[in-house]
């Protein structure tokens, strides 16, 4: 069904997939599907849909794909000769942390999803991990010294690993949806 009322064949009411993906794209109609159990009526908002803003969750989760790997970008230009490895012992705020405890339960909800048959369980973990990496990314424009890259390197380098994480498991979480994952919007 679409928000603007239920669909009718006999009414001449109804859009085929095709002028659905037309009209909003591939990826926000499988991300909204996707959102739904299989076994709910699907209420399809267009207007949602081709929002470009916070309230659509495919154009939320892919900004913060795209956010993740402008992060990248610019550490690896201020920071070139970053240690290769990280001492995620420096993450001790809030916002990191909770991006942290965000990616640790990504295996168990493909798990659940997977055994369960219940894809919708993904479309919603990746809201969650967007939504803590918005969070994440907002507390460095509030303070300089929350910024992923700072003046020093080891912290800059542990922020930068937990973005890596998050942007991996976004795109992933994405791939299997078969949503694509910009690294530019």
């Amino acid at each position: 069904n679409l928000k603007e009322g239920k669909m009718s064949k006999r009414a001449g009411r109804f859009v085929t997939l095709d002028e659905l993906i037309d009209r909003v794209g591939s990826d926000a109609v499988r991300y909204f599907y996707l959102l739904r159990s299989p076994d709910t009526t699907i209420e399809f908002d267009l207007e949602l849909a081709v929002t470009q803003g916070n309230e659509n969750p495919v154009y939320y989760a892919q900004y913060a794909h795209a956010r993740l790997a402008n992060v990248e970008a610019t550490a690896s230009q201020r920071h070139p000769h970053l240690a290769e490895k990280a001492d995620v012992s420096l993450l001790v705020h809030p916002w990191e942390l909770d991006v942290a405890r965000q990616l640790a339960f990504w295996p168990d909800v493909v798990e659940d999803s997977t055994a369960l048959l219940e894809p919708h369980r993904i479309p919603y973990y990746v809201h969650d991990l967007a939504t803590e990496v918005h969070r994440f990314y907002h507390a460095g424009n509030a303070q300089s010294e929350h910024r992923v890259v700072v003046d020093d390197p080891a912290l800059t380098r542990a922020r930068l690993e937990l973005c890596r994480a998050a942007r991996h498991t976004l795109k992933t979480a994405l791939d299997l949806m078969g949503v694509s994952a910009p690294e530019r919007m």
